[in-house]
């Protein structure tokens, strides 16, 4: 399902601000986009920002990678955009980045729920060197108590 979000977010991204795919190094699918995307995903709004807002933003999102130069490329880019306008596009967006966090914050809360269940049934499969506690959950499973 994350896969599937993120297609469709480049997708939407294609149709509304094509340029920011080359603008960010590391790709689309990174902190910093997403958290400009989730604010402000149009080109329109990005152009509009103040300097120093704009540049705040994405050098905390990015922990210092991004700083005012950067900035100002976006807002030129988003001065200059080819992309189609569109407030519908921009909820598509905004909509994609909460589900692709989602997705990705899910695994993470079942990991941990599954190495609390793990250490309350004190299994001796633990103690076997490298079992940890998915591979542990995984035989017990299948096995039952040991």
């Amino acid at each position: 399902m994350r896969t599937r979000c993120k297609i469709q977010l480049s997708t939407f991204i294609d149709q509304l601000f094509p340029e920011l795919n080359q603008f960010f190094r590391a790709g689309l699918h990174i902190n910093v986009s997403y958290t400009l995307l989730k604010t402000h995903p149009q080109p329109m709004e990005a152009q509009s920002l103040h300097l120093t807002y704009l540049s705040n933003l994405l050098r905390k999102a990015s922990k210092g990678k991004y700083a005012k130069e950067e900035a100002i490329r976006l807002r030129e880019l988003a001065k200059n955009s080819i992309g189609t306008d569109g407030p519908a596009l921009a909820l598509q967006i905004r909509q994609a980045v909460s589900q692709i966090e989602l997705f990705s914050a899910q695994p993470e809360q079942v990991e941990t729920g599954i190495a609390a269940i793990m250490n309350s049934l004190n299994s001796p499969i633990m103690t076997i060197p490298g079992i940890g506690h998915v591979n542990g959950a995984m035989i017990l499973s299948c096995i039952g108590n040991v």
